[in-house]
């Protein structure tokens, strides 16, 4: 009986500690040192949610930069892979569509891998900093900016990008980019 009442004590102790008094301290912590980013690093326009800075989304519009191809179209909940493989006919299809339709949009010859092949969880918001760069031009021509503009708008997407750890290539975050060009439109 008593190794009964020192488990129970244990279990109580460690279910108060682990389940309310650890998750609550971390919450405050971040929100006191990390606020943006605890509370999901959401963007605003207008004082309403547009997007989380984390997660891409699906954007038919060719005046806004593009993310990564997405197999679970963006959806957070079942998120992930297609889980084809370098085998699969779809997969190969769907790469070669892709890559023609890019090729006419952005007029190149050549499009970066990224461009065309998807991310592990269908929801990662960066692309290469060349990729970028590459979408600038048409998305110039589709909202009809001029070249001082198409100068600021590649000077923060210069300015935003970040070395990629171990790898000589930068990156950058899709959002950014796009909530730029909403900041950018309202001026």
């Amino acid at each position: 009986m008593k190794h009964t009442i020192i488990a129970l004590r244990t279990l109580i102790f460690f279910m108060i500690l682990t389940g309310i008094l650890y998750p609550f301290m971390v919450t405050v912590v971040a929100n006191i040192f990390f606020p943006w980013k605890s509370n999901g690093s959401i963007l605003y326009k207008n004082g309403a949610p547009v997007a989380s800075i984390l997660l891409a989304q699906p954007i038919q519009s060719k005046r806004f930069f593009r993310y990564r191809p997405s197999a679970s179209e963006f959806a957070t909940h079942p998120s992930g892979a297609s889980n084809l493989g370098p085998t699969s006919s779809l997969l190969k299809e769907r790469i070669e569509m892709q890559t023609m339709e890019l090729k006419k949009i952005y007029q190149r010859e050549t499009i970066p891998d990224e461009m065309v092949l998807t991310s592990g969880s269908g929801l990662d918001p960066h692309i290469t900093t060349e990729a970028a760069i590459l979408q600038l031009p048409a998305i110039v021509k589709e909202r009809n900016l001029s070249a001082e503009d198409a100068k600021k708008i590649l000077e923060f997407i210069l300015a935003s990008s970040n070395k990629v750890f171990f790898e000589n290539q930068s990156i950058t975050n899709v959002n950014e980019l796009n909530y730029f060009l909403i900041r950018y439109d309202s001026h």
